[in-house]
């Protein structure tokens, strides 16, 4: 496909609608705060950027939950190429650069695939505008992982069609949708590949779709094989139940938002609707696009509607009556969750059936499908208005109305299909900037700097703890929407804001995959269920509680007042510390419950999981100092009277090594999640490192397939030279 100065003024075109919208938050200092981008996607920024800054690659996490793989939960987007943006700016450009531009390639991939699907530069643009500006997409410019993940799909698919070496490509494409961090999007892109692959290119898409699982599986292996050892381990290893795999699903009557932008969440305001999915605030698409996408589908594009229904119907999750089946028989299922999620797919689809529905529009001029889609789309809107009269459709009359007489006008040649192209877009631009223009509320960019009054008021290696209740106050204003929550939130340090203060360490954490052992442990702790929650708040080095509510408790001593309070533990325990006196005890469980018991002292004892010989000693052990401890690695020098082990409270997790004085020396699970290692009579340091194996494997994996594409490139044009010539 040629490309000439009209494209160029389309992608500019393009370009300045983005910069329009966002111009706020380019302009200014102000940025986005909603969900997640508050309290996951900033923080742990804002964590890796200082990291790389002092030469650390962050592959282990401290600061949350006693320690976590960072890379291997994909959401951190450690290795994703796009987030060094990110990294080596100043951070708030860098977040704002790193958006814009996922927004700019996406409605450029999308321009492209229309175009080398023989389809007008007006209708590809009229996608690609529908895509970008579809509420699901600016509903998730501030959720990261699921930007980088959907800008992907029109590149993966343009070059998955071609074929030939372009499939190549598309491998990339899909190793880029996966370090993004989303791997419901990947999935759906995939089935997305498998479907039209078995439909419309029947037996050279197999083959293709082999090459291109190939060289992904190749190129990110550094990424796949951590995020496989933390499945493995984590509370999603078995799967999930149906309820959990299920939240967050489309409800029946937010499809009326197809139509009316935030009617649902109107309706649930005005209390007349008692549910919401909470991830995604807009899946409208536009009405005029609406009405497009009926003409796309009329016109035989019978692929892409049916893309469109069946996602809607995947979105719609536990009201969907084979999602339960899907969730039972289809591998992977029941290790998703969000089905919302899969809208995404429904709005790219959208997005081309609008395109070719303009398409068949203006080539056929048969007006009389459009005229009838619209009438069926103003009866709706009339028929919504009189069930539910706070709605108000005026807009969408209007838009619907125009769009109507102006395709009348090309019609008889009263007006130019040029103009009538140009007028089309910007309606459709107007309608969708206006609809999304509220669906990302911003900050300034100061309030992420703010130090809390709590934070100054920690001290030494010591873990906080937000209360029970407290959490939950949080997680159910979890926008969080209230501007008078937002610096409550920020005075909380709620996870993960901890990643903004260094030495503050938080037992709990916000990730979407964790360690089903420390959430075992977690959850005793925030039930009260077994009693000696006190015990355990020790042994899990938890000095310091933030609570908004006021909580009672010889043992804990108010440090600060105020609406967040602080109260200090002062029987915790220290971070690292020295026993001389072991248990045995193999079953897991078995291991709680002698934790849980009265007699169980975690600053005398402690319980390992495999055979050991060793004599219990009595001595009066000096506690061990820590001289460095940073991601990755923790230094310790320990001093002991006798041989002993040294216990530290941070999660026990494979890829872990161990020295002392330099020798490799075995790391043990001690007191459940924890580990510890054995330190004979004597001074030694003793140095914990982070460097797992399954990371180096994958690494030299993928540098073995970045060699192998770039040397069949090399190869590639060579023999295209040779032809040519």
């Amino acid at each position: 496909m040629k490309y000439d100065k009209q494209d160029l003024l389309i992608i500019l075109f393009l370009a300045v609608s983005i910069f329009i919208f966002l111009s706020t938050l380019l302009l200014s200092d102000f940025i986005f705060y909603f969900k997640d981008f508050f309290r996951y996607f900033y923080p742990t920024r804002y964590f890796t950027s200082h990291c790389l800054k002092e030469g650390i690659i962050p592959l282990w996490n401290p600061y949350i939950f006693c320690g976590i793989p960072f890379l291997a939960p994909l959401q951190s987007q450690l290795l994703y190429p796009f987030s060094f943006i990110i990294y080596f700016l100043p951070i708030n450009l860098g977040i704002k650069l790193f958006i814009v531009l996922h927004i700019f390639l996406a409605g450029l991939f999308t321009y492209f695939l229309m175009q080398d699907w023989g389809q007008s530069k007006e209708s590809s643009l009229i996608a690609g505008i529908v895509y970008i500006f579809s509420g699901y997409f600016i509903s998730v410019y501030d959720i990261l992982n699921v930007l980088g993940a959907i800008t992907w799909i029109p590149f993966i698919l343009l070059f998955f069609v071609k074929g030939g070496r372009y499939v190549i490509w598309s491998g990339i494409g899909i190793t880029l949708q996966f370090l993004s961090g989303e791997p419901t999007t990947l999935f759906a892109t995939l089935l997305i590949l498998l479907l039209y692959s078995l439909t419309l290119l029947k037996n050279r898409g197999i083959p293709r779709i082999i090459l291109v699982g190939f060289i992904a599986l190749g190129l990110s292996s550094f990424q796949l094989l951590p995020f496989l050892e933390l499945v493995s381990q984590s509370n999603r290893a078995s799967g999930m139940s149906f309820e959990e795999a299920s939240r967050w699903s489309l409800a029946p009557y937010e499809l009326v938002d197809l139509l009316i932008p935030m009617f649902s969440y109107a309706m649930t305001s005005a209390g007349i609707f008692n549910y919401i999915q909470g991830l995604i605030d807009s899946i409208y698409l536009g009405i005029i696009p609406l009405s497009l996408i009926f003409i796309g589908i009329c016109s035989g594009r019978l692929f892409w509607g049916f893309i469109f229904i069946s996602f809607i119907l995947l979105s719609s999750g536990e009201y969907f009556p084979l999602y339960k089946w899907l969730y039972r028989f289809i591998p992977g299922f029941n290790l998703m969750q969000i089905p919302v999620k899969f809208f995404a797919i429904a709005t790219f689809a959208g997005a081309l059936l609008a395109g070719f529905g303009y398409e068949h529009l203006i080539k056929s001029k048969k007006i009389k499908s459009f005229l009838v889609v619209s009438i069926l789309l103003f009866i709706g809107l009339i028929l919504i208005q009189i069930r539910f009269p706070l709605v108000n459709i005026f807009v969408q009359t209007i838009l619907l109305a125009l769009m109507s007489l102006l395709v009348l006008l090309a019609k008889r040649q009263s007006i130019t299909l040029n103009f009538l192209s140009i007028t089309i877009v910007l309606l459709i631009l107007n309608d969708l900037l206006i609809a999304g223009d509220d669906l990302n509320p911003m900050v300034k960019e100061s309030f992420y700097q703010q130090k809390p009054t709590v934070s100054k008021l920690i001290k030494g290696y010591y873990r906080i703890l937000l209360s029970p209740k407290t959490s939950g106050f949080f997680n159910y204003h979890s926008g969080p929407i209230d501007p008078e929550i937002l610096p409550l939130a920020h005075e909380a340090i709620i996870p993960n804001l901890c990643l903004f203060h260094k030495k503050v360490f938080d037992a709990n954490g916000y990730e979407c995959i964790v360690l089903k052992d420390y959430n075992n442990l977690m959850r005793i702790i925030s039930t009260g269920e077994h009693g000696q929650i006190h015990k355990l708040l020790n042994l899990l080095n938890i000095k310091y509680i933030i609570s908004k509510d006021k909580l009672i408790g010889e043992k804990l001593r108010l440090i600060k007042d105020g609406k967040i309070k602080l109260y200090e533990n002062p029987t915790c325990l220290e971070r690292i510390f020295l026993v001389s006196q072991v248990v045995i005890i193999k079953n897991r469980d078995d291991i709680l419950r002698r934790m849980l018991r009265k007699d169980f002292d975690p600053a005398k004892e402690i319980i390992l999981e495999e055979n050991i010989e060793f004599k219990n000693q009595k001595f009066k052990i000096k506690n061990p100092k820590i001289i460095d401890y940073q991601p990755n690695k923790v230094i310790i020098k320990v001093s002991s009277p006798c041989d002993c082990f040294l216990f530290i409270s941070e999660t026990y997790y494979p890829g872990w090594k161990a020295f002392i004085n330099g020798q490799a020396t075995k790391i043990y699970r001690a007191n459940y999640i924890f580990k510890a290692v054995f330190v004979p009579e004597g001074t030694h340091e003793v140095r914990f490192v982070y460097f797992p194996l399954n990371f180096k494997i994958g690494l030299g994996i993928t540098l073995v397939s970045i060699l192998l594409l770039v040397v069949y490139a090399v190869t590639s044009f060579q023999f295209h030279q040779r032809r040519c010539g």
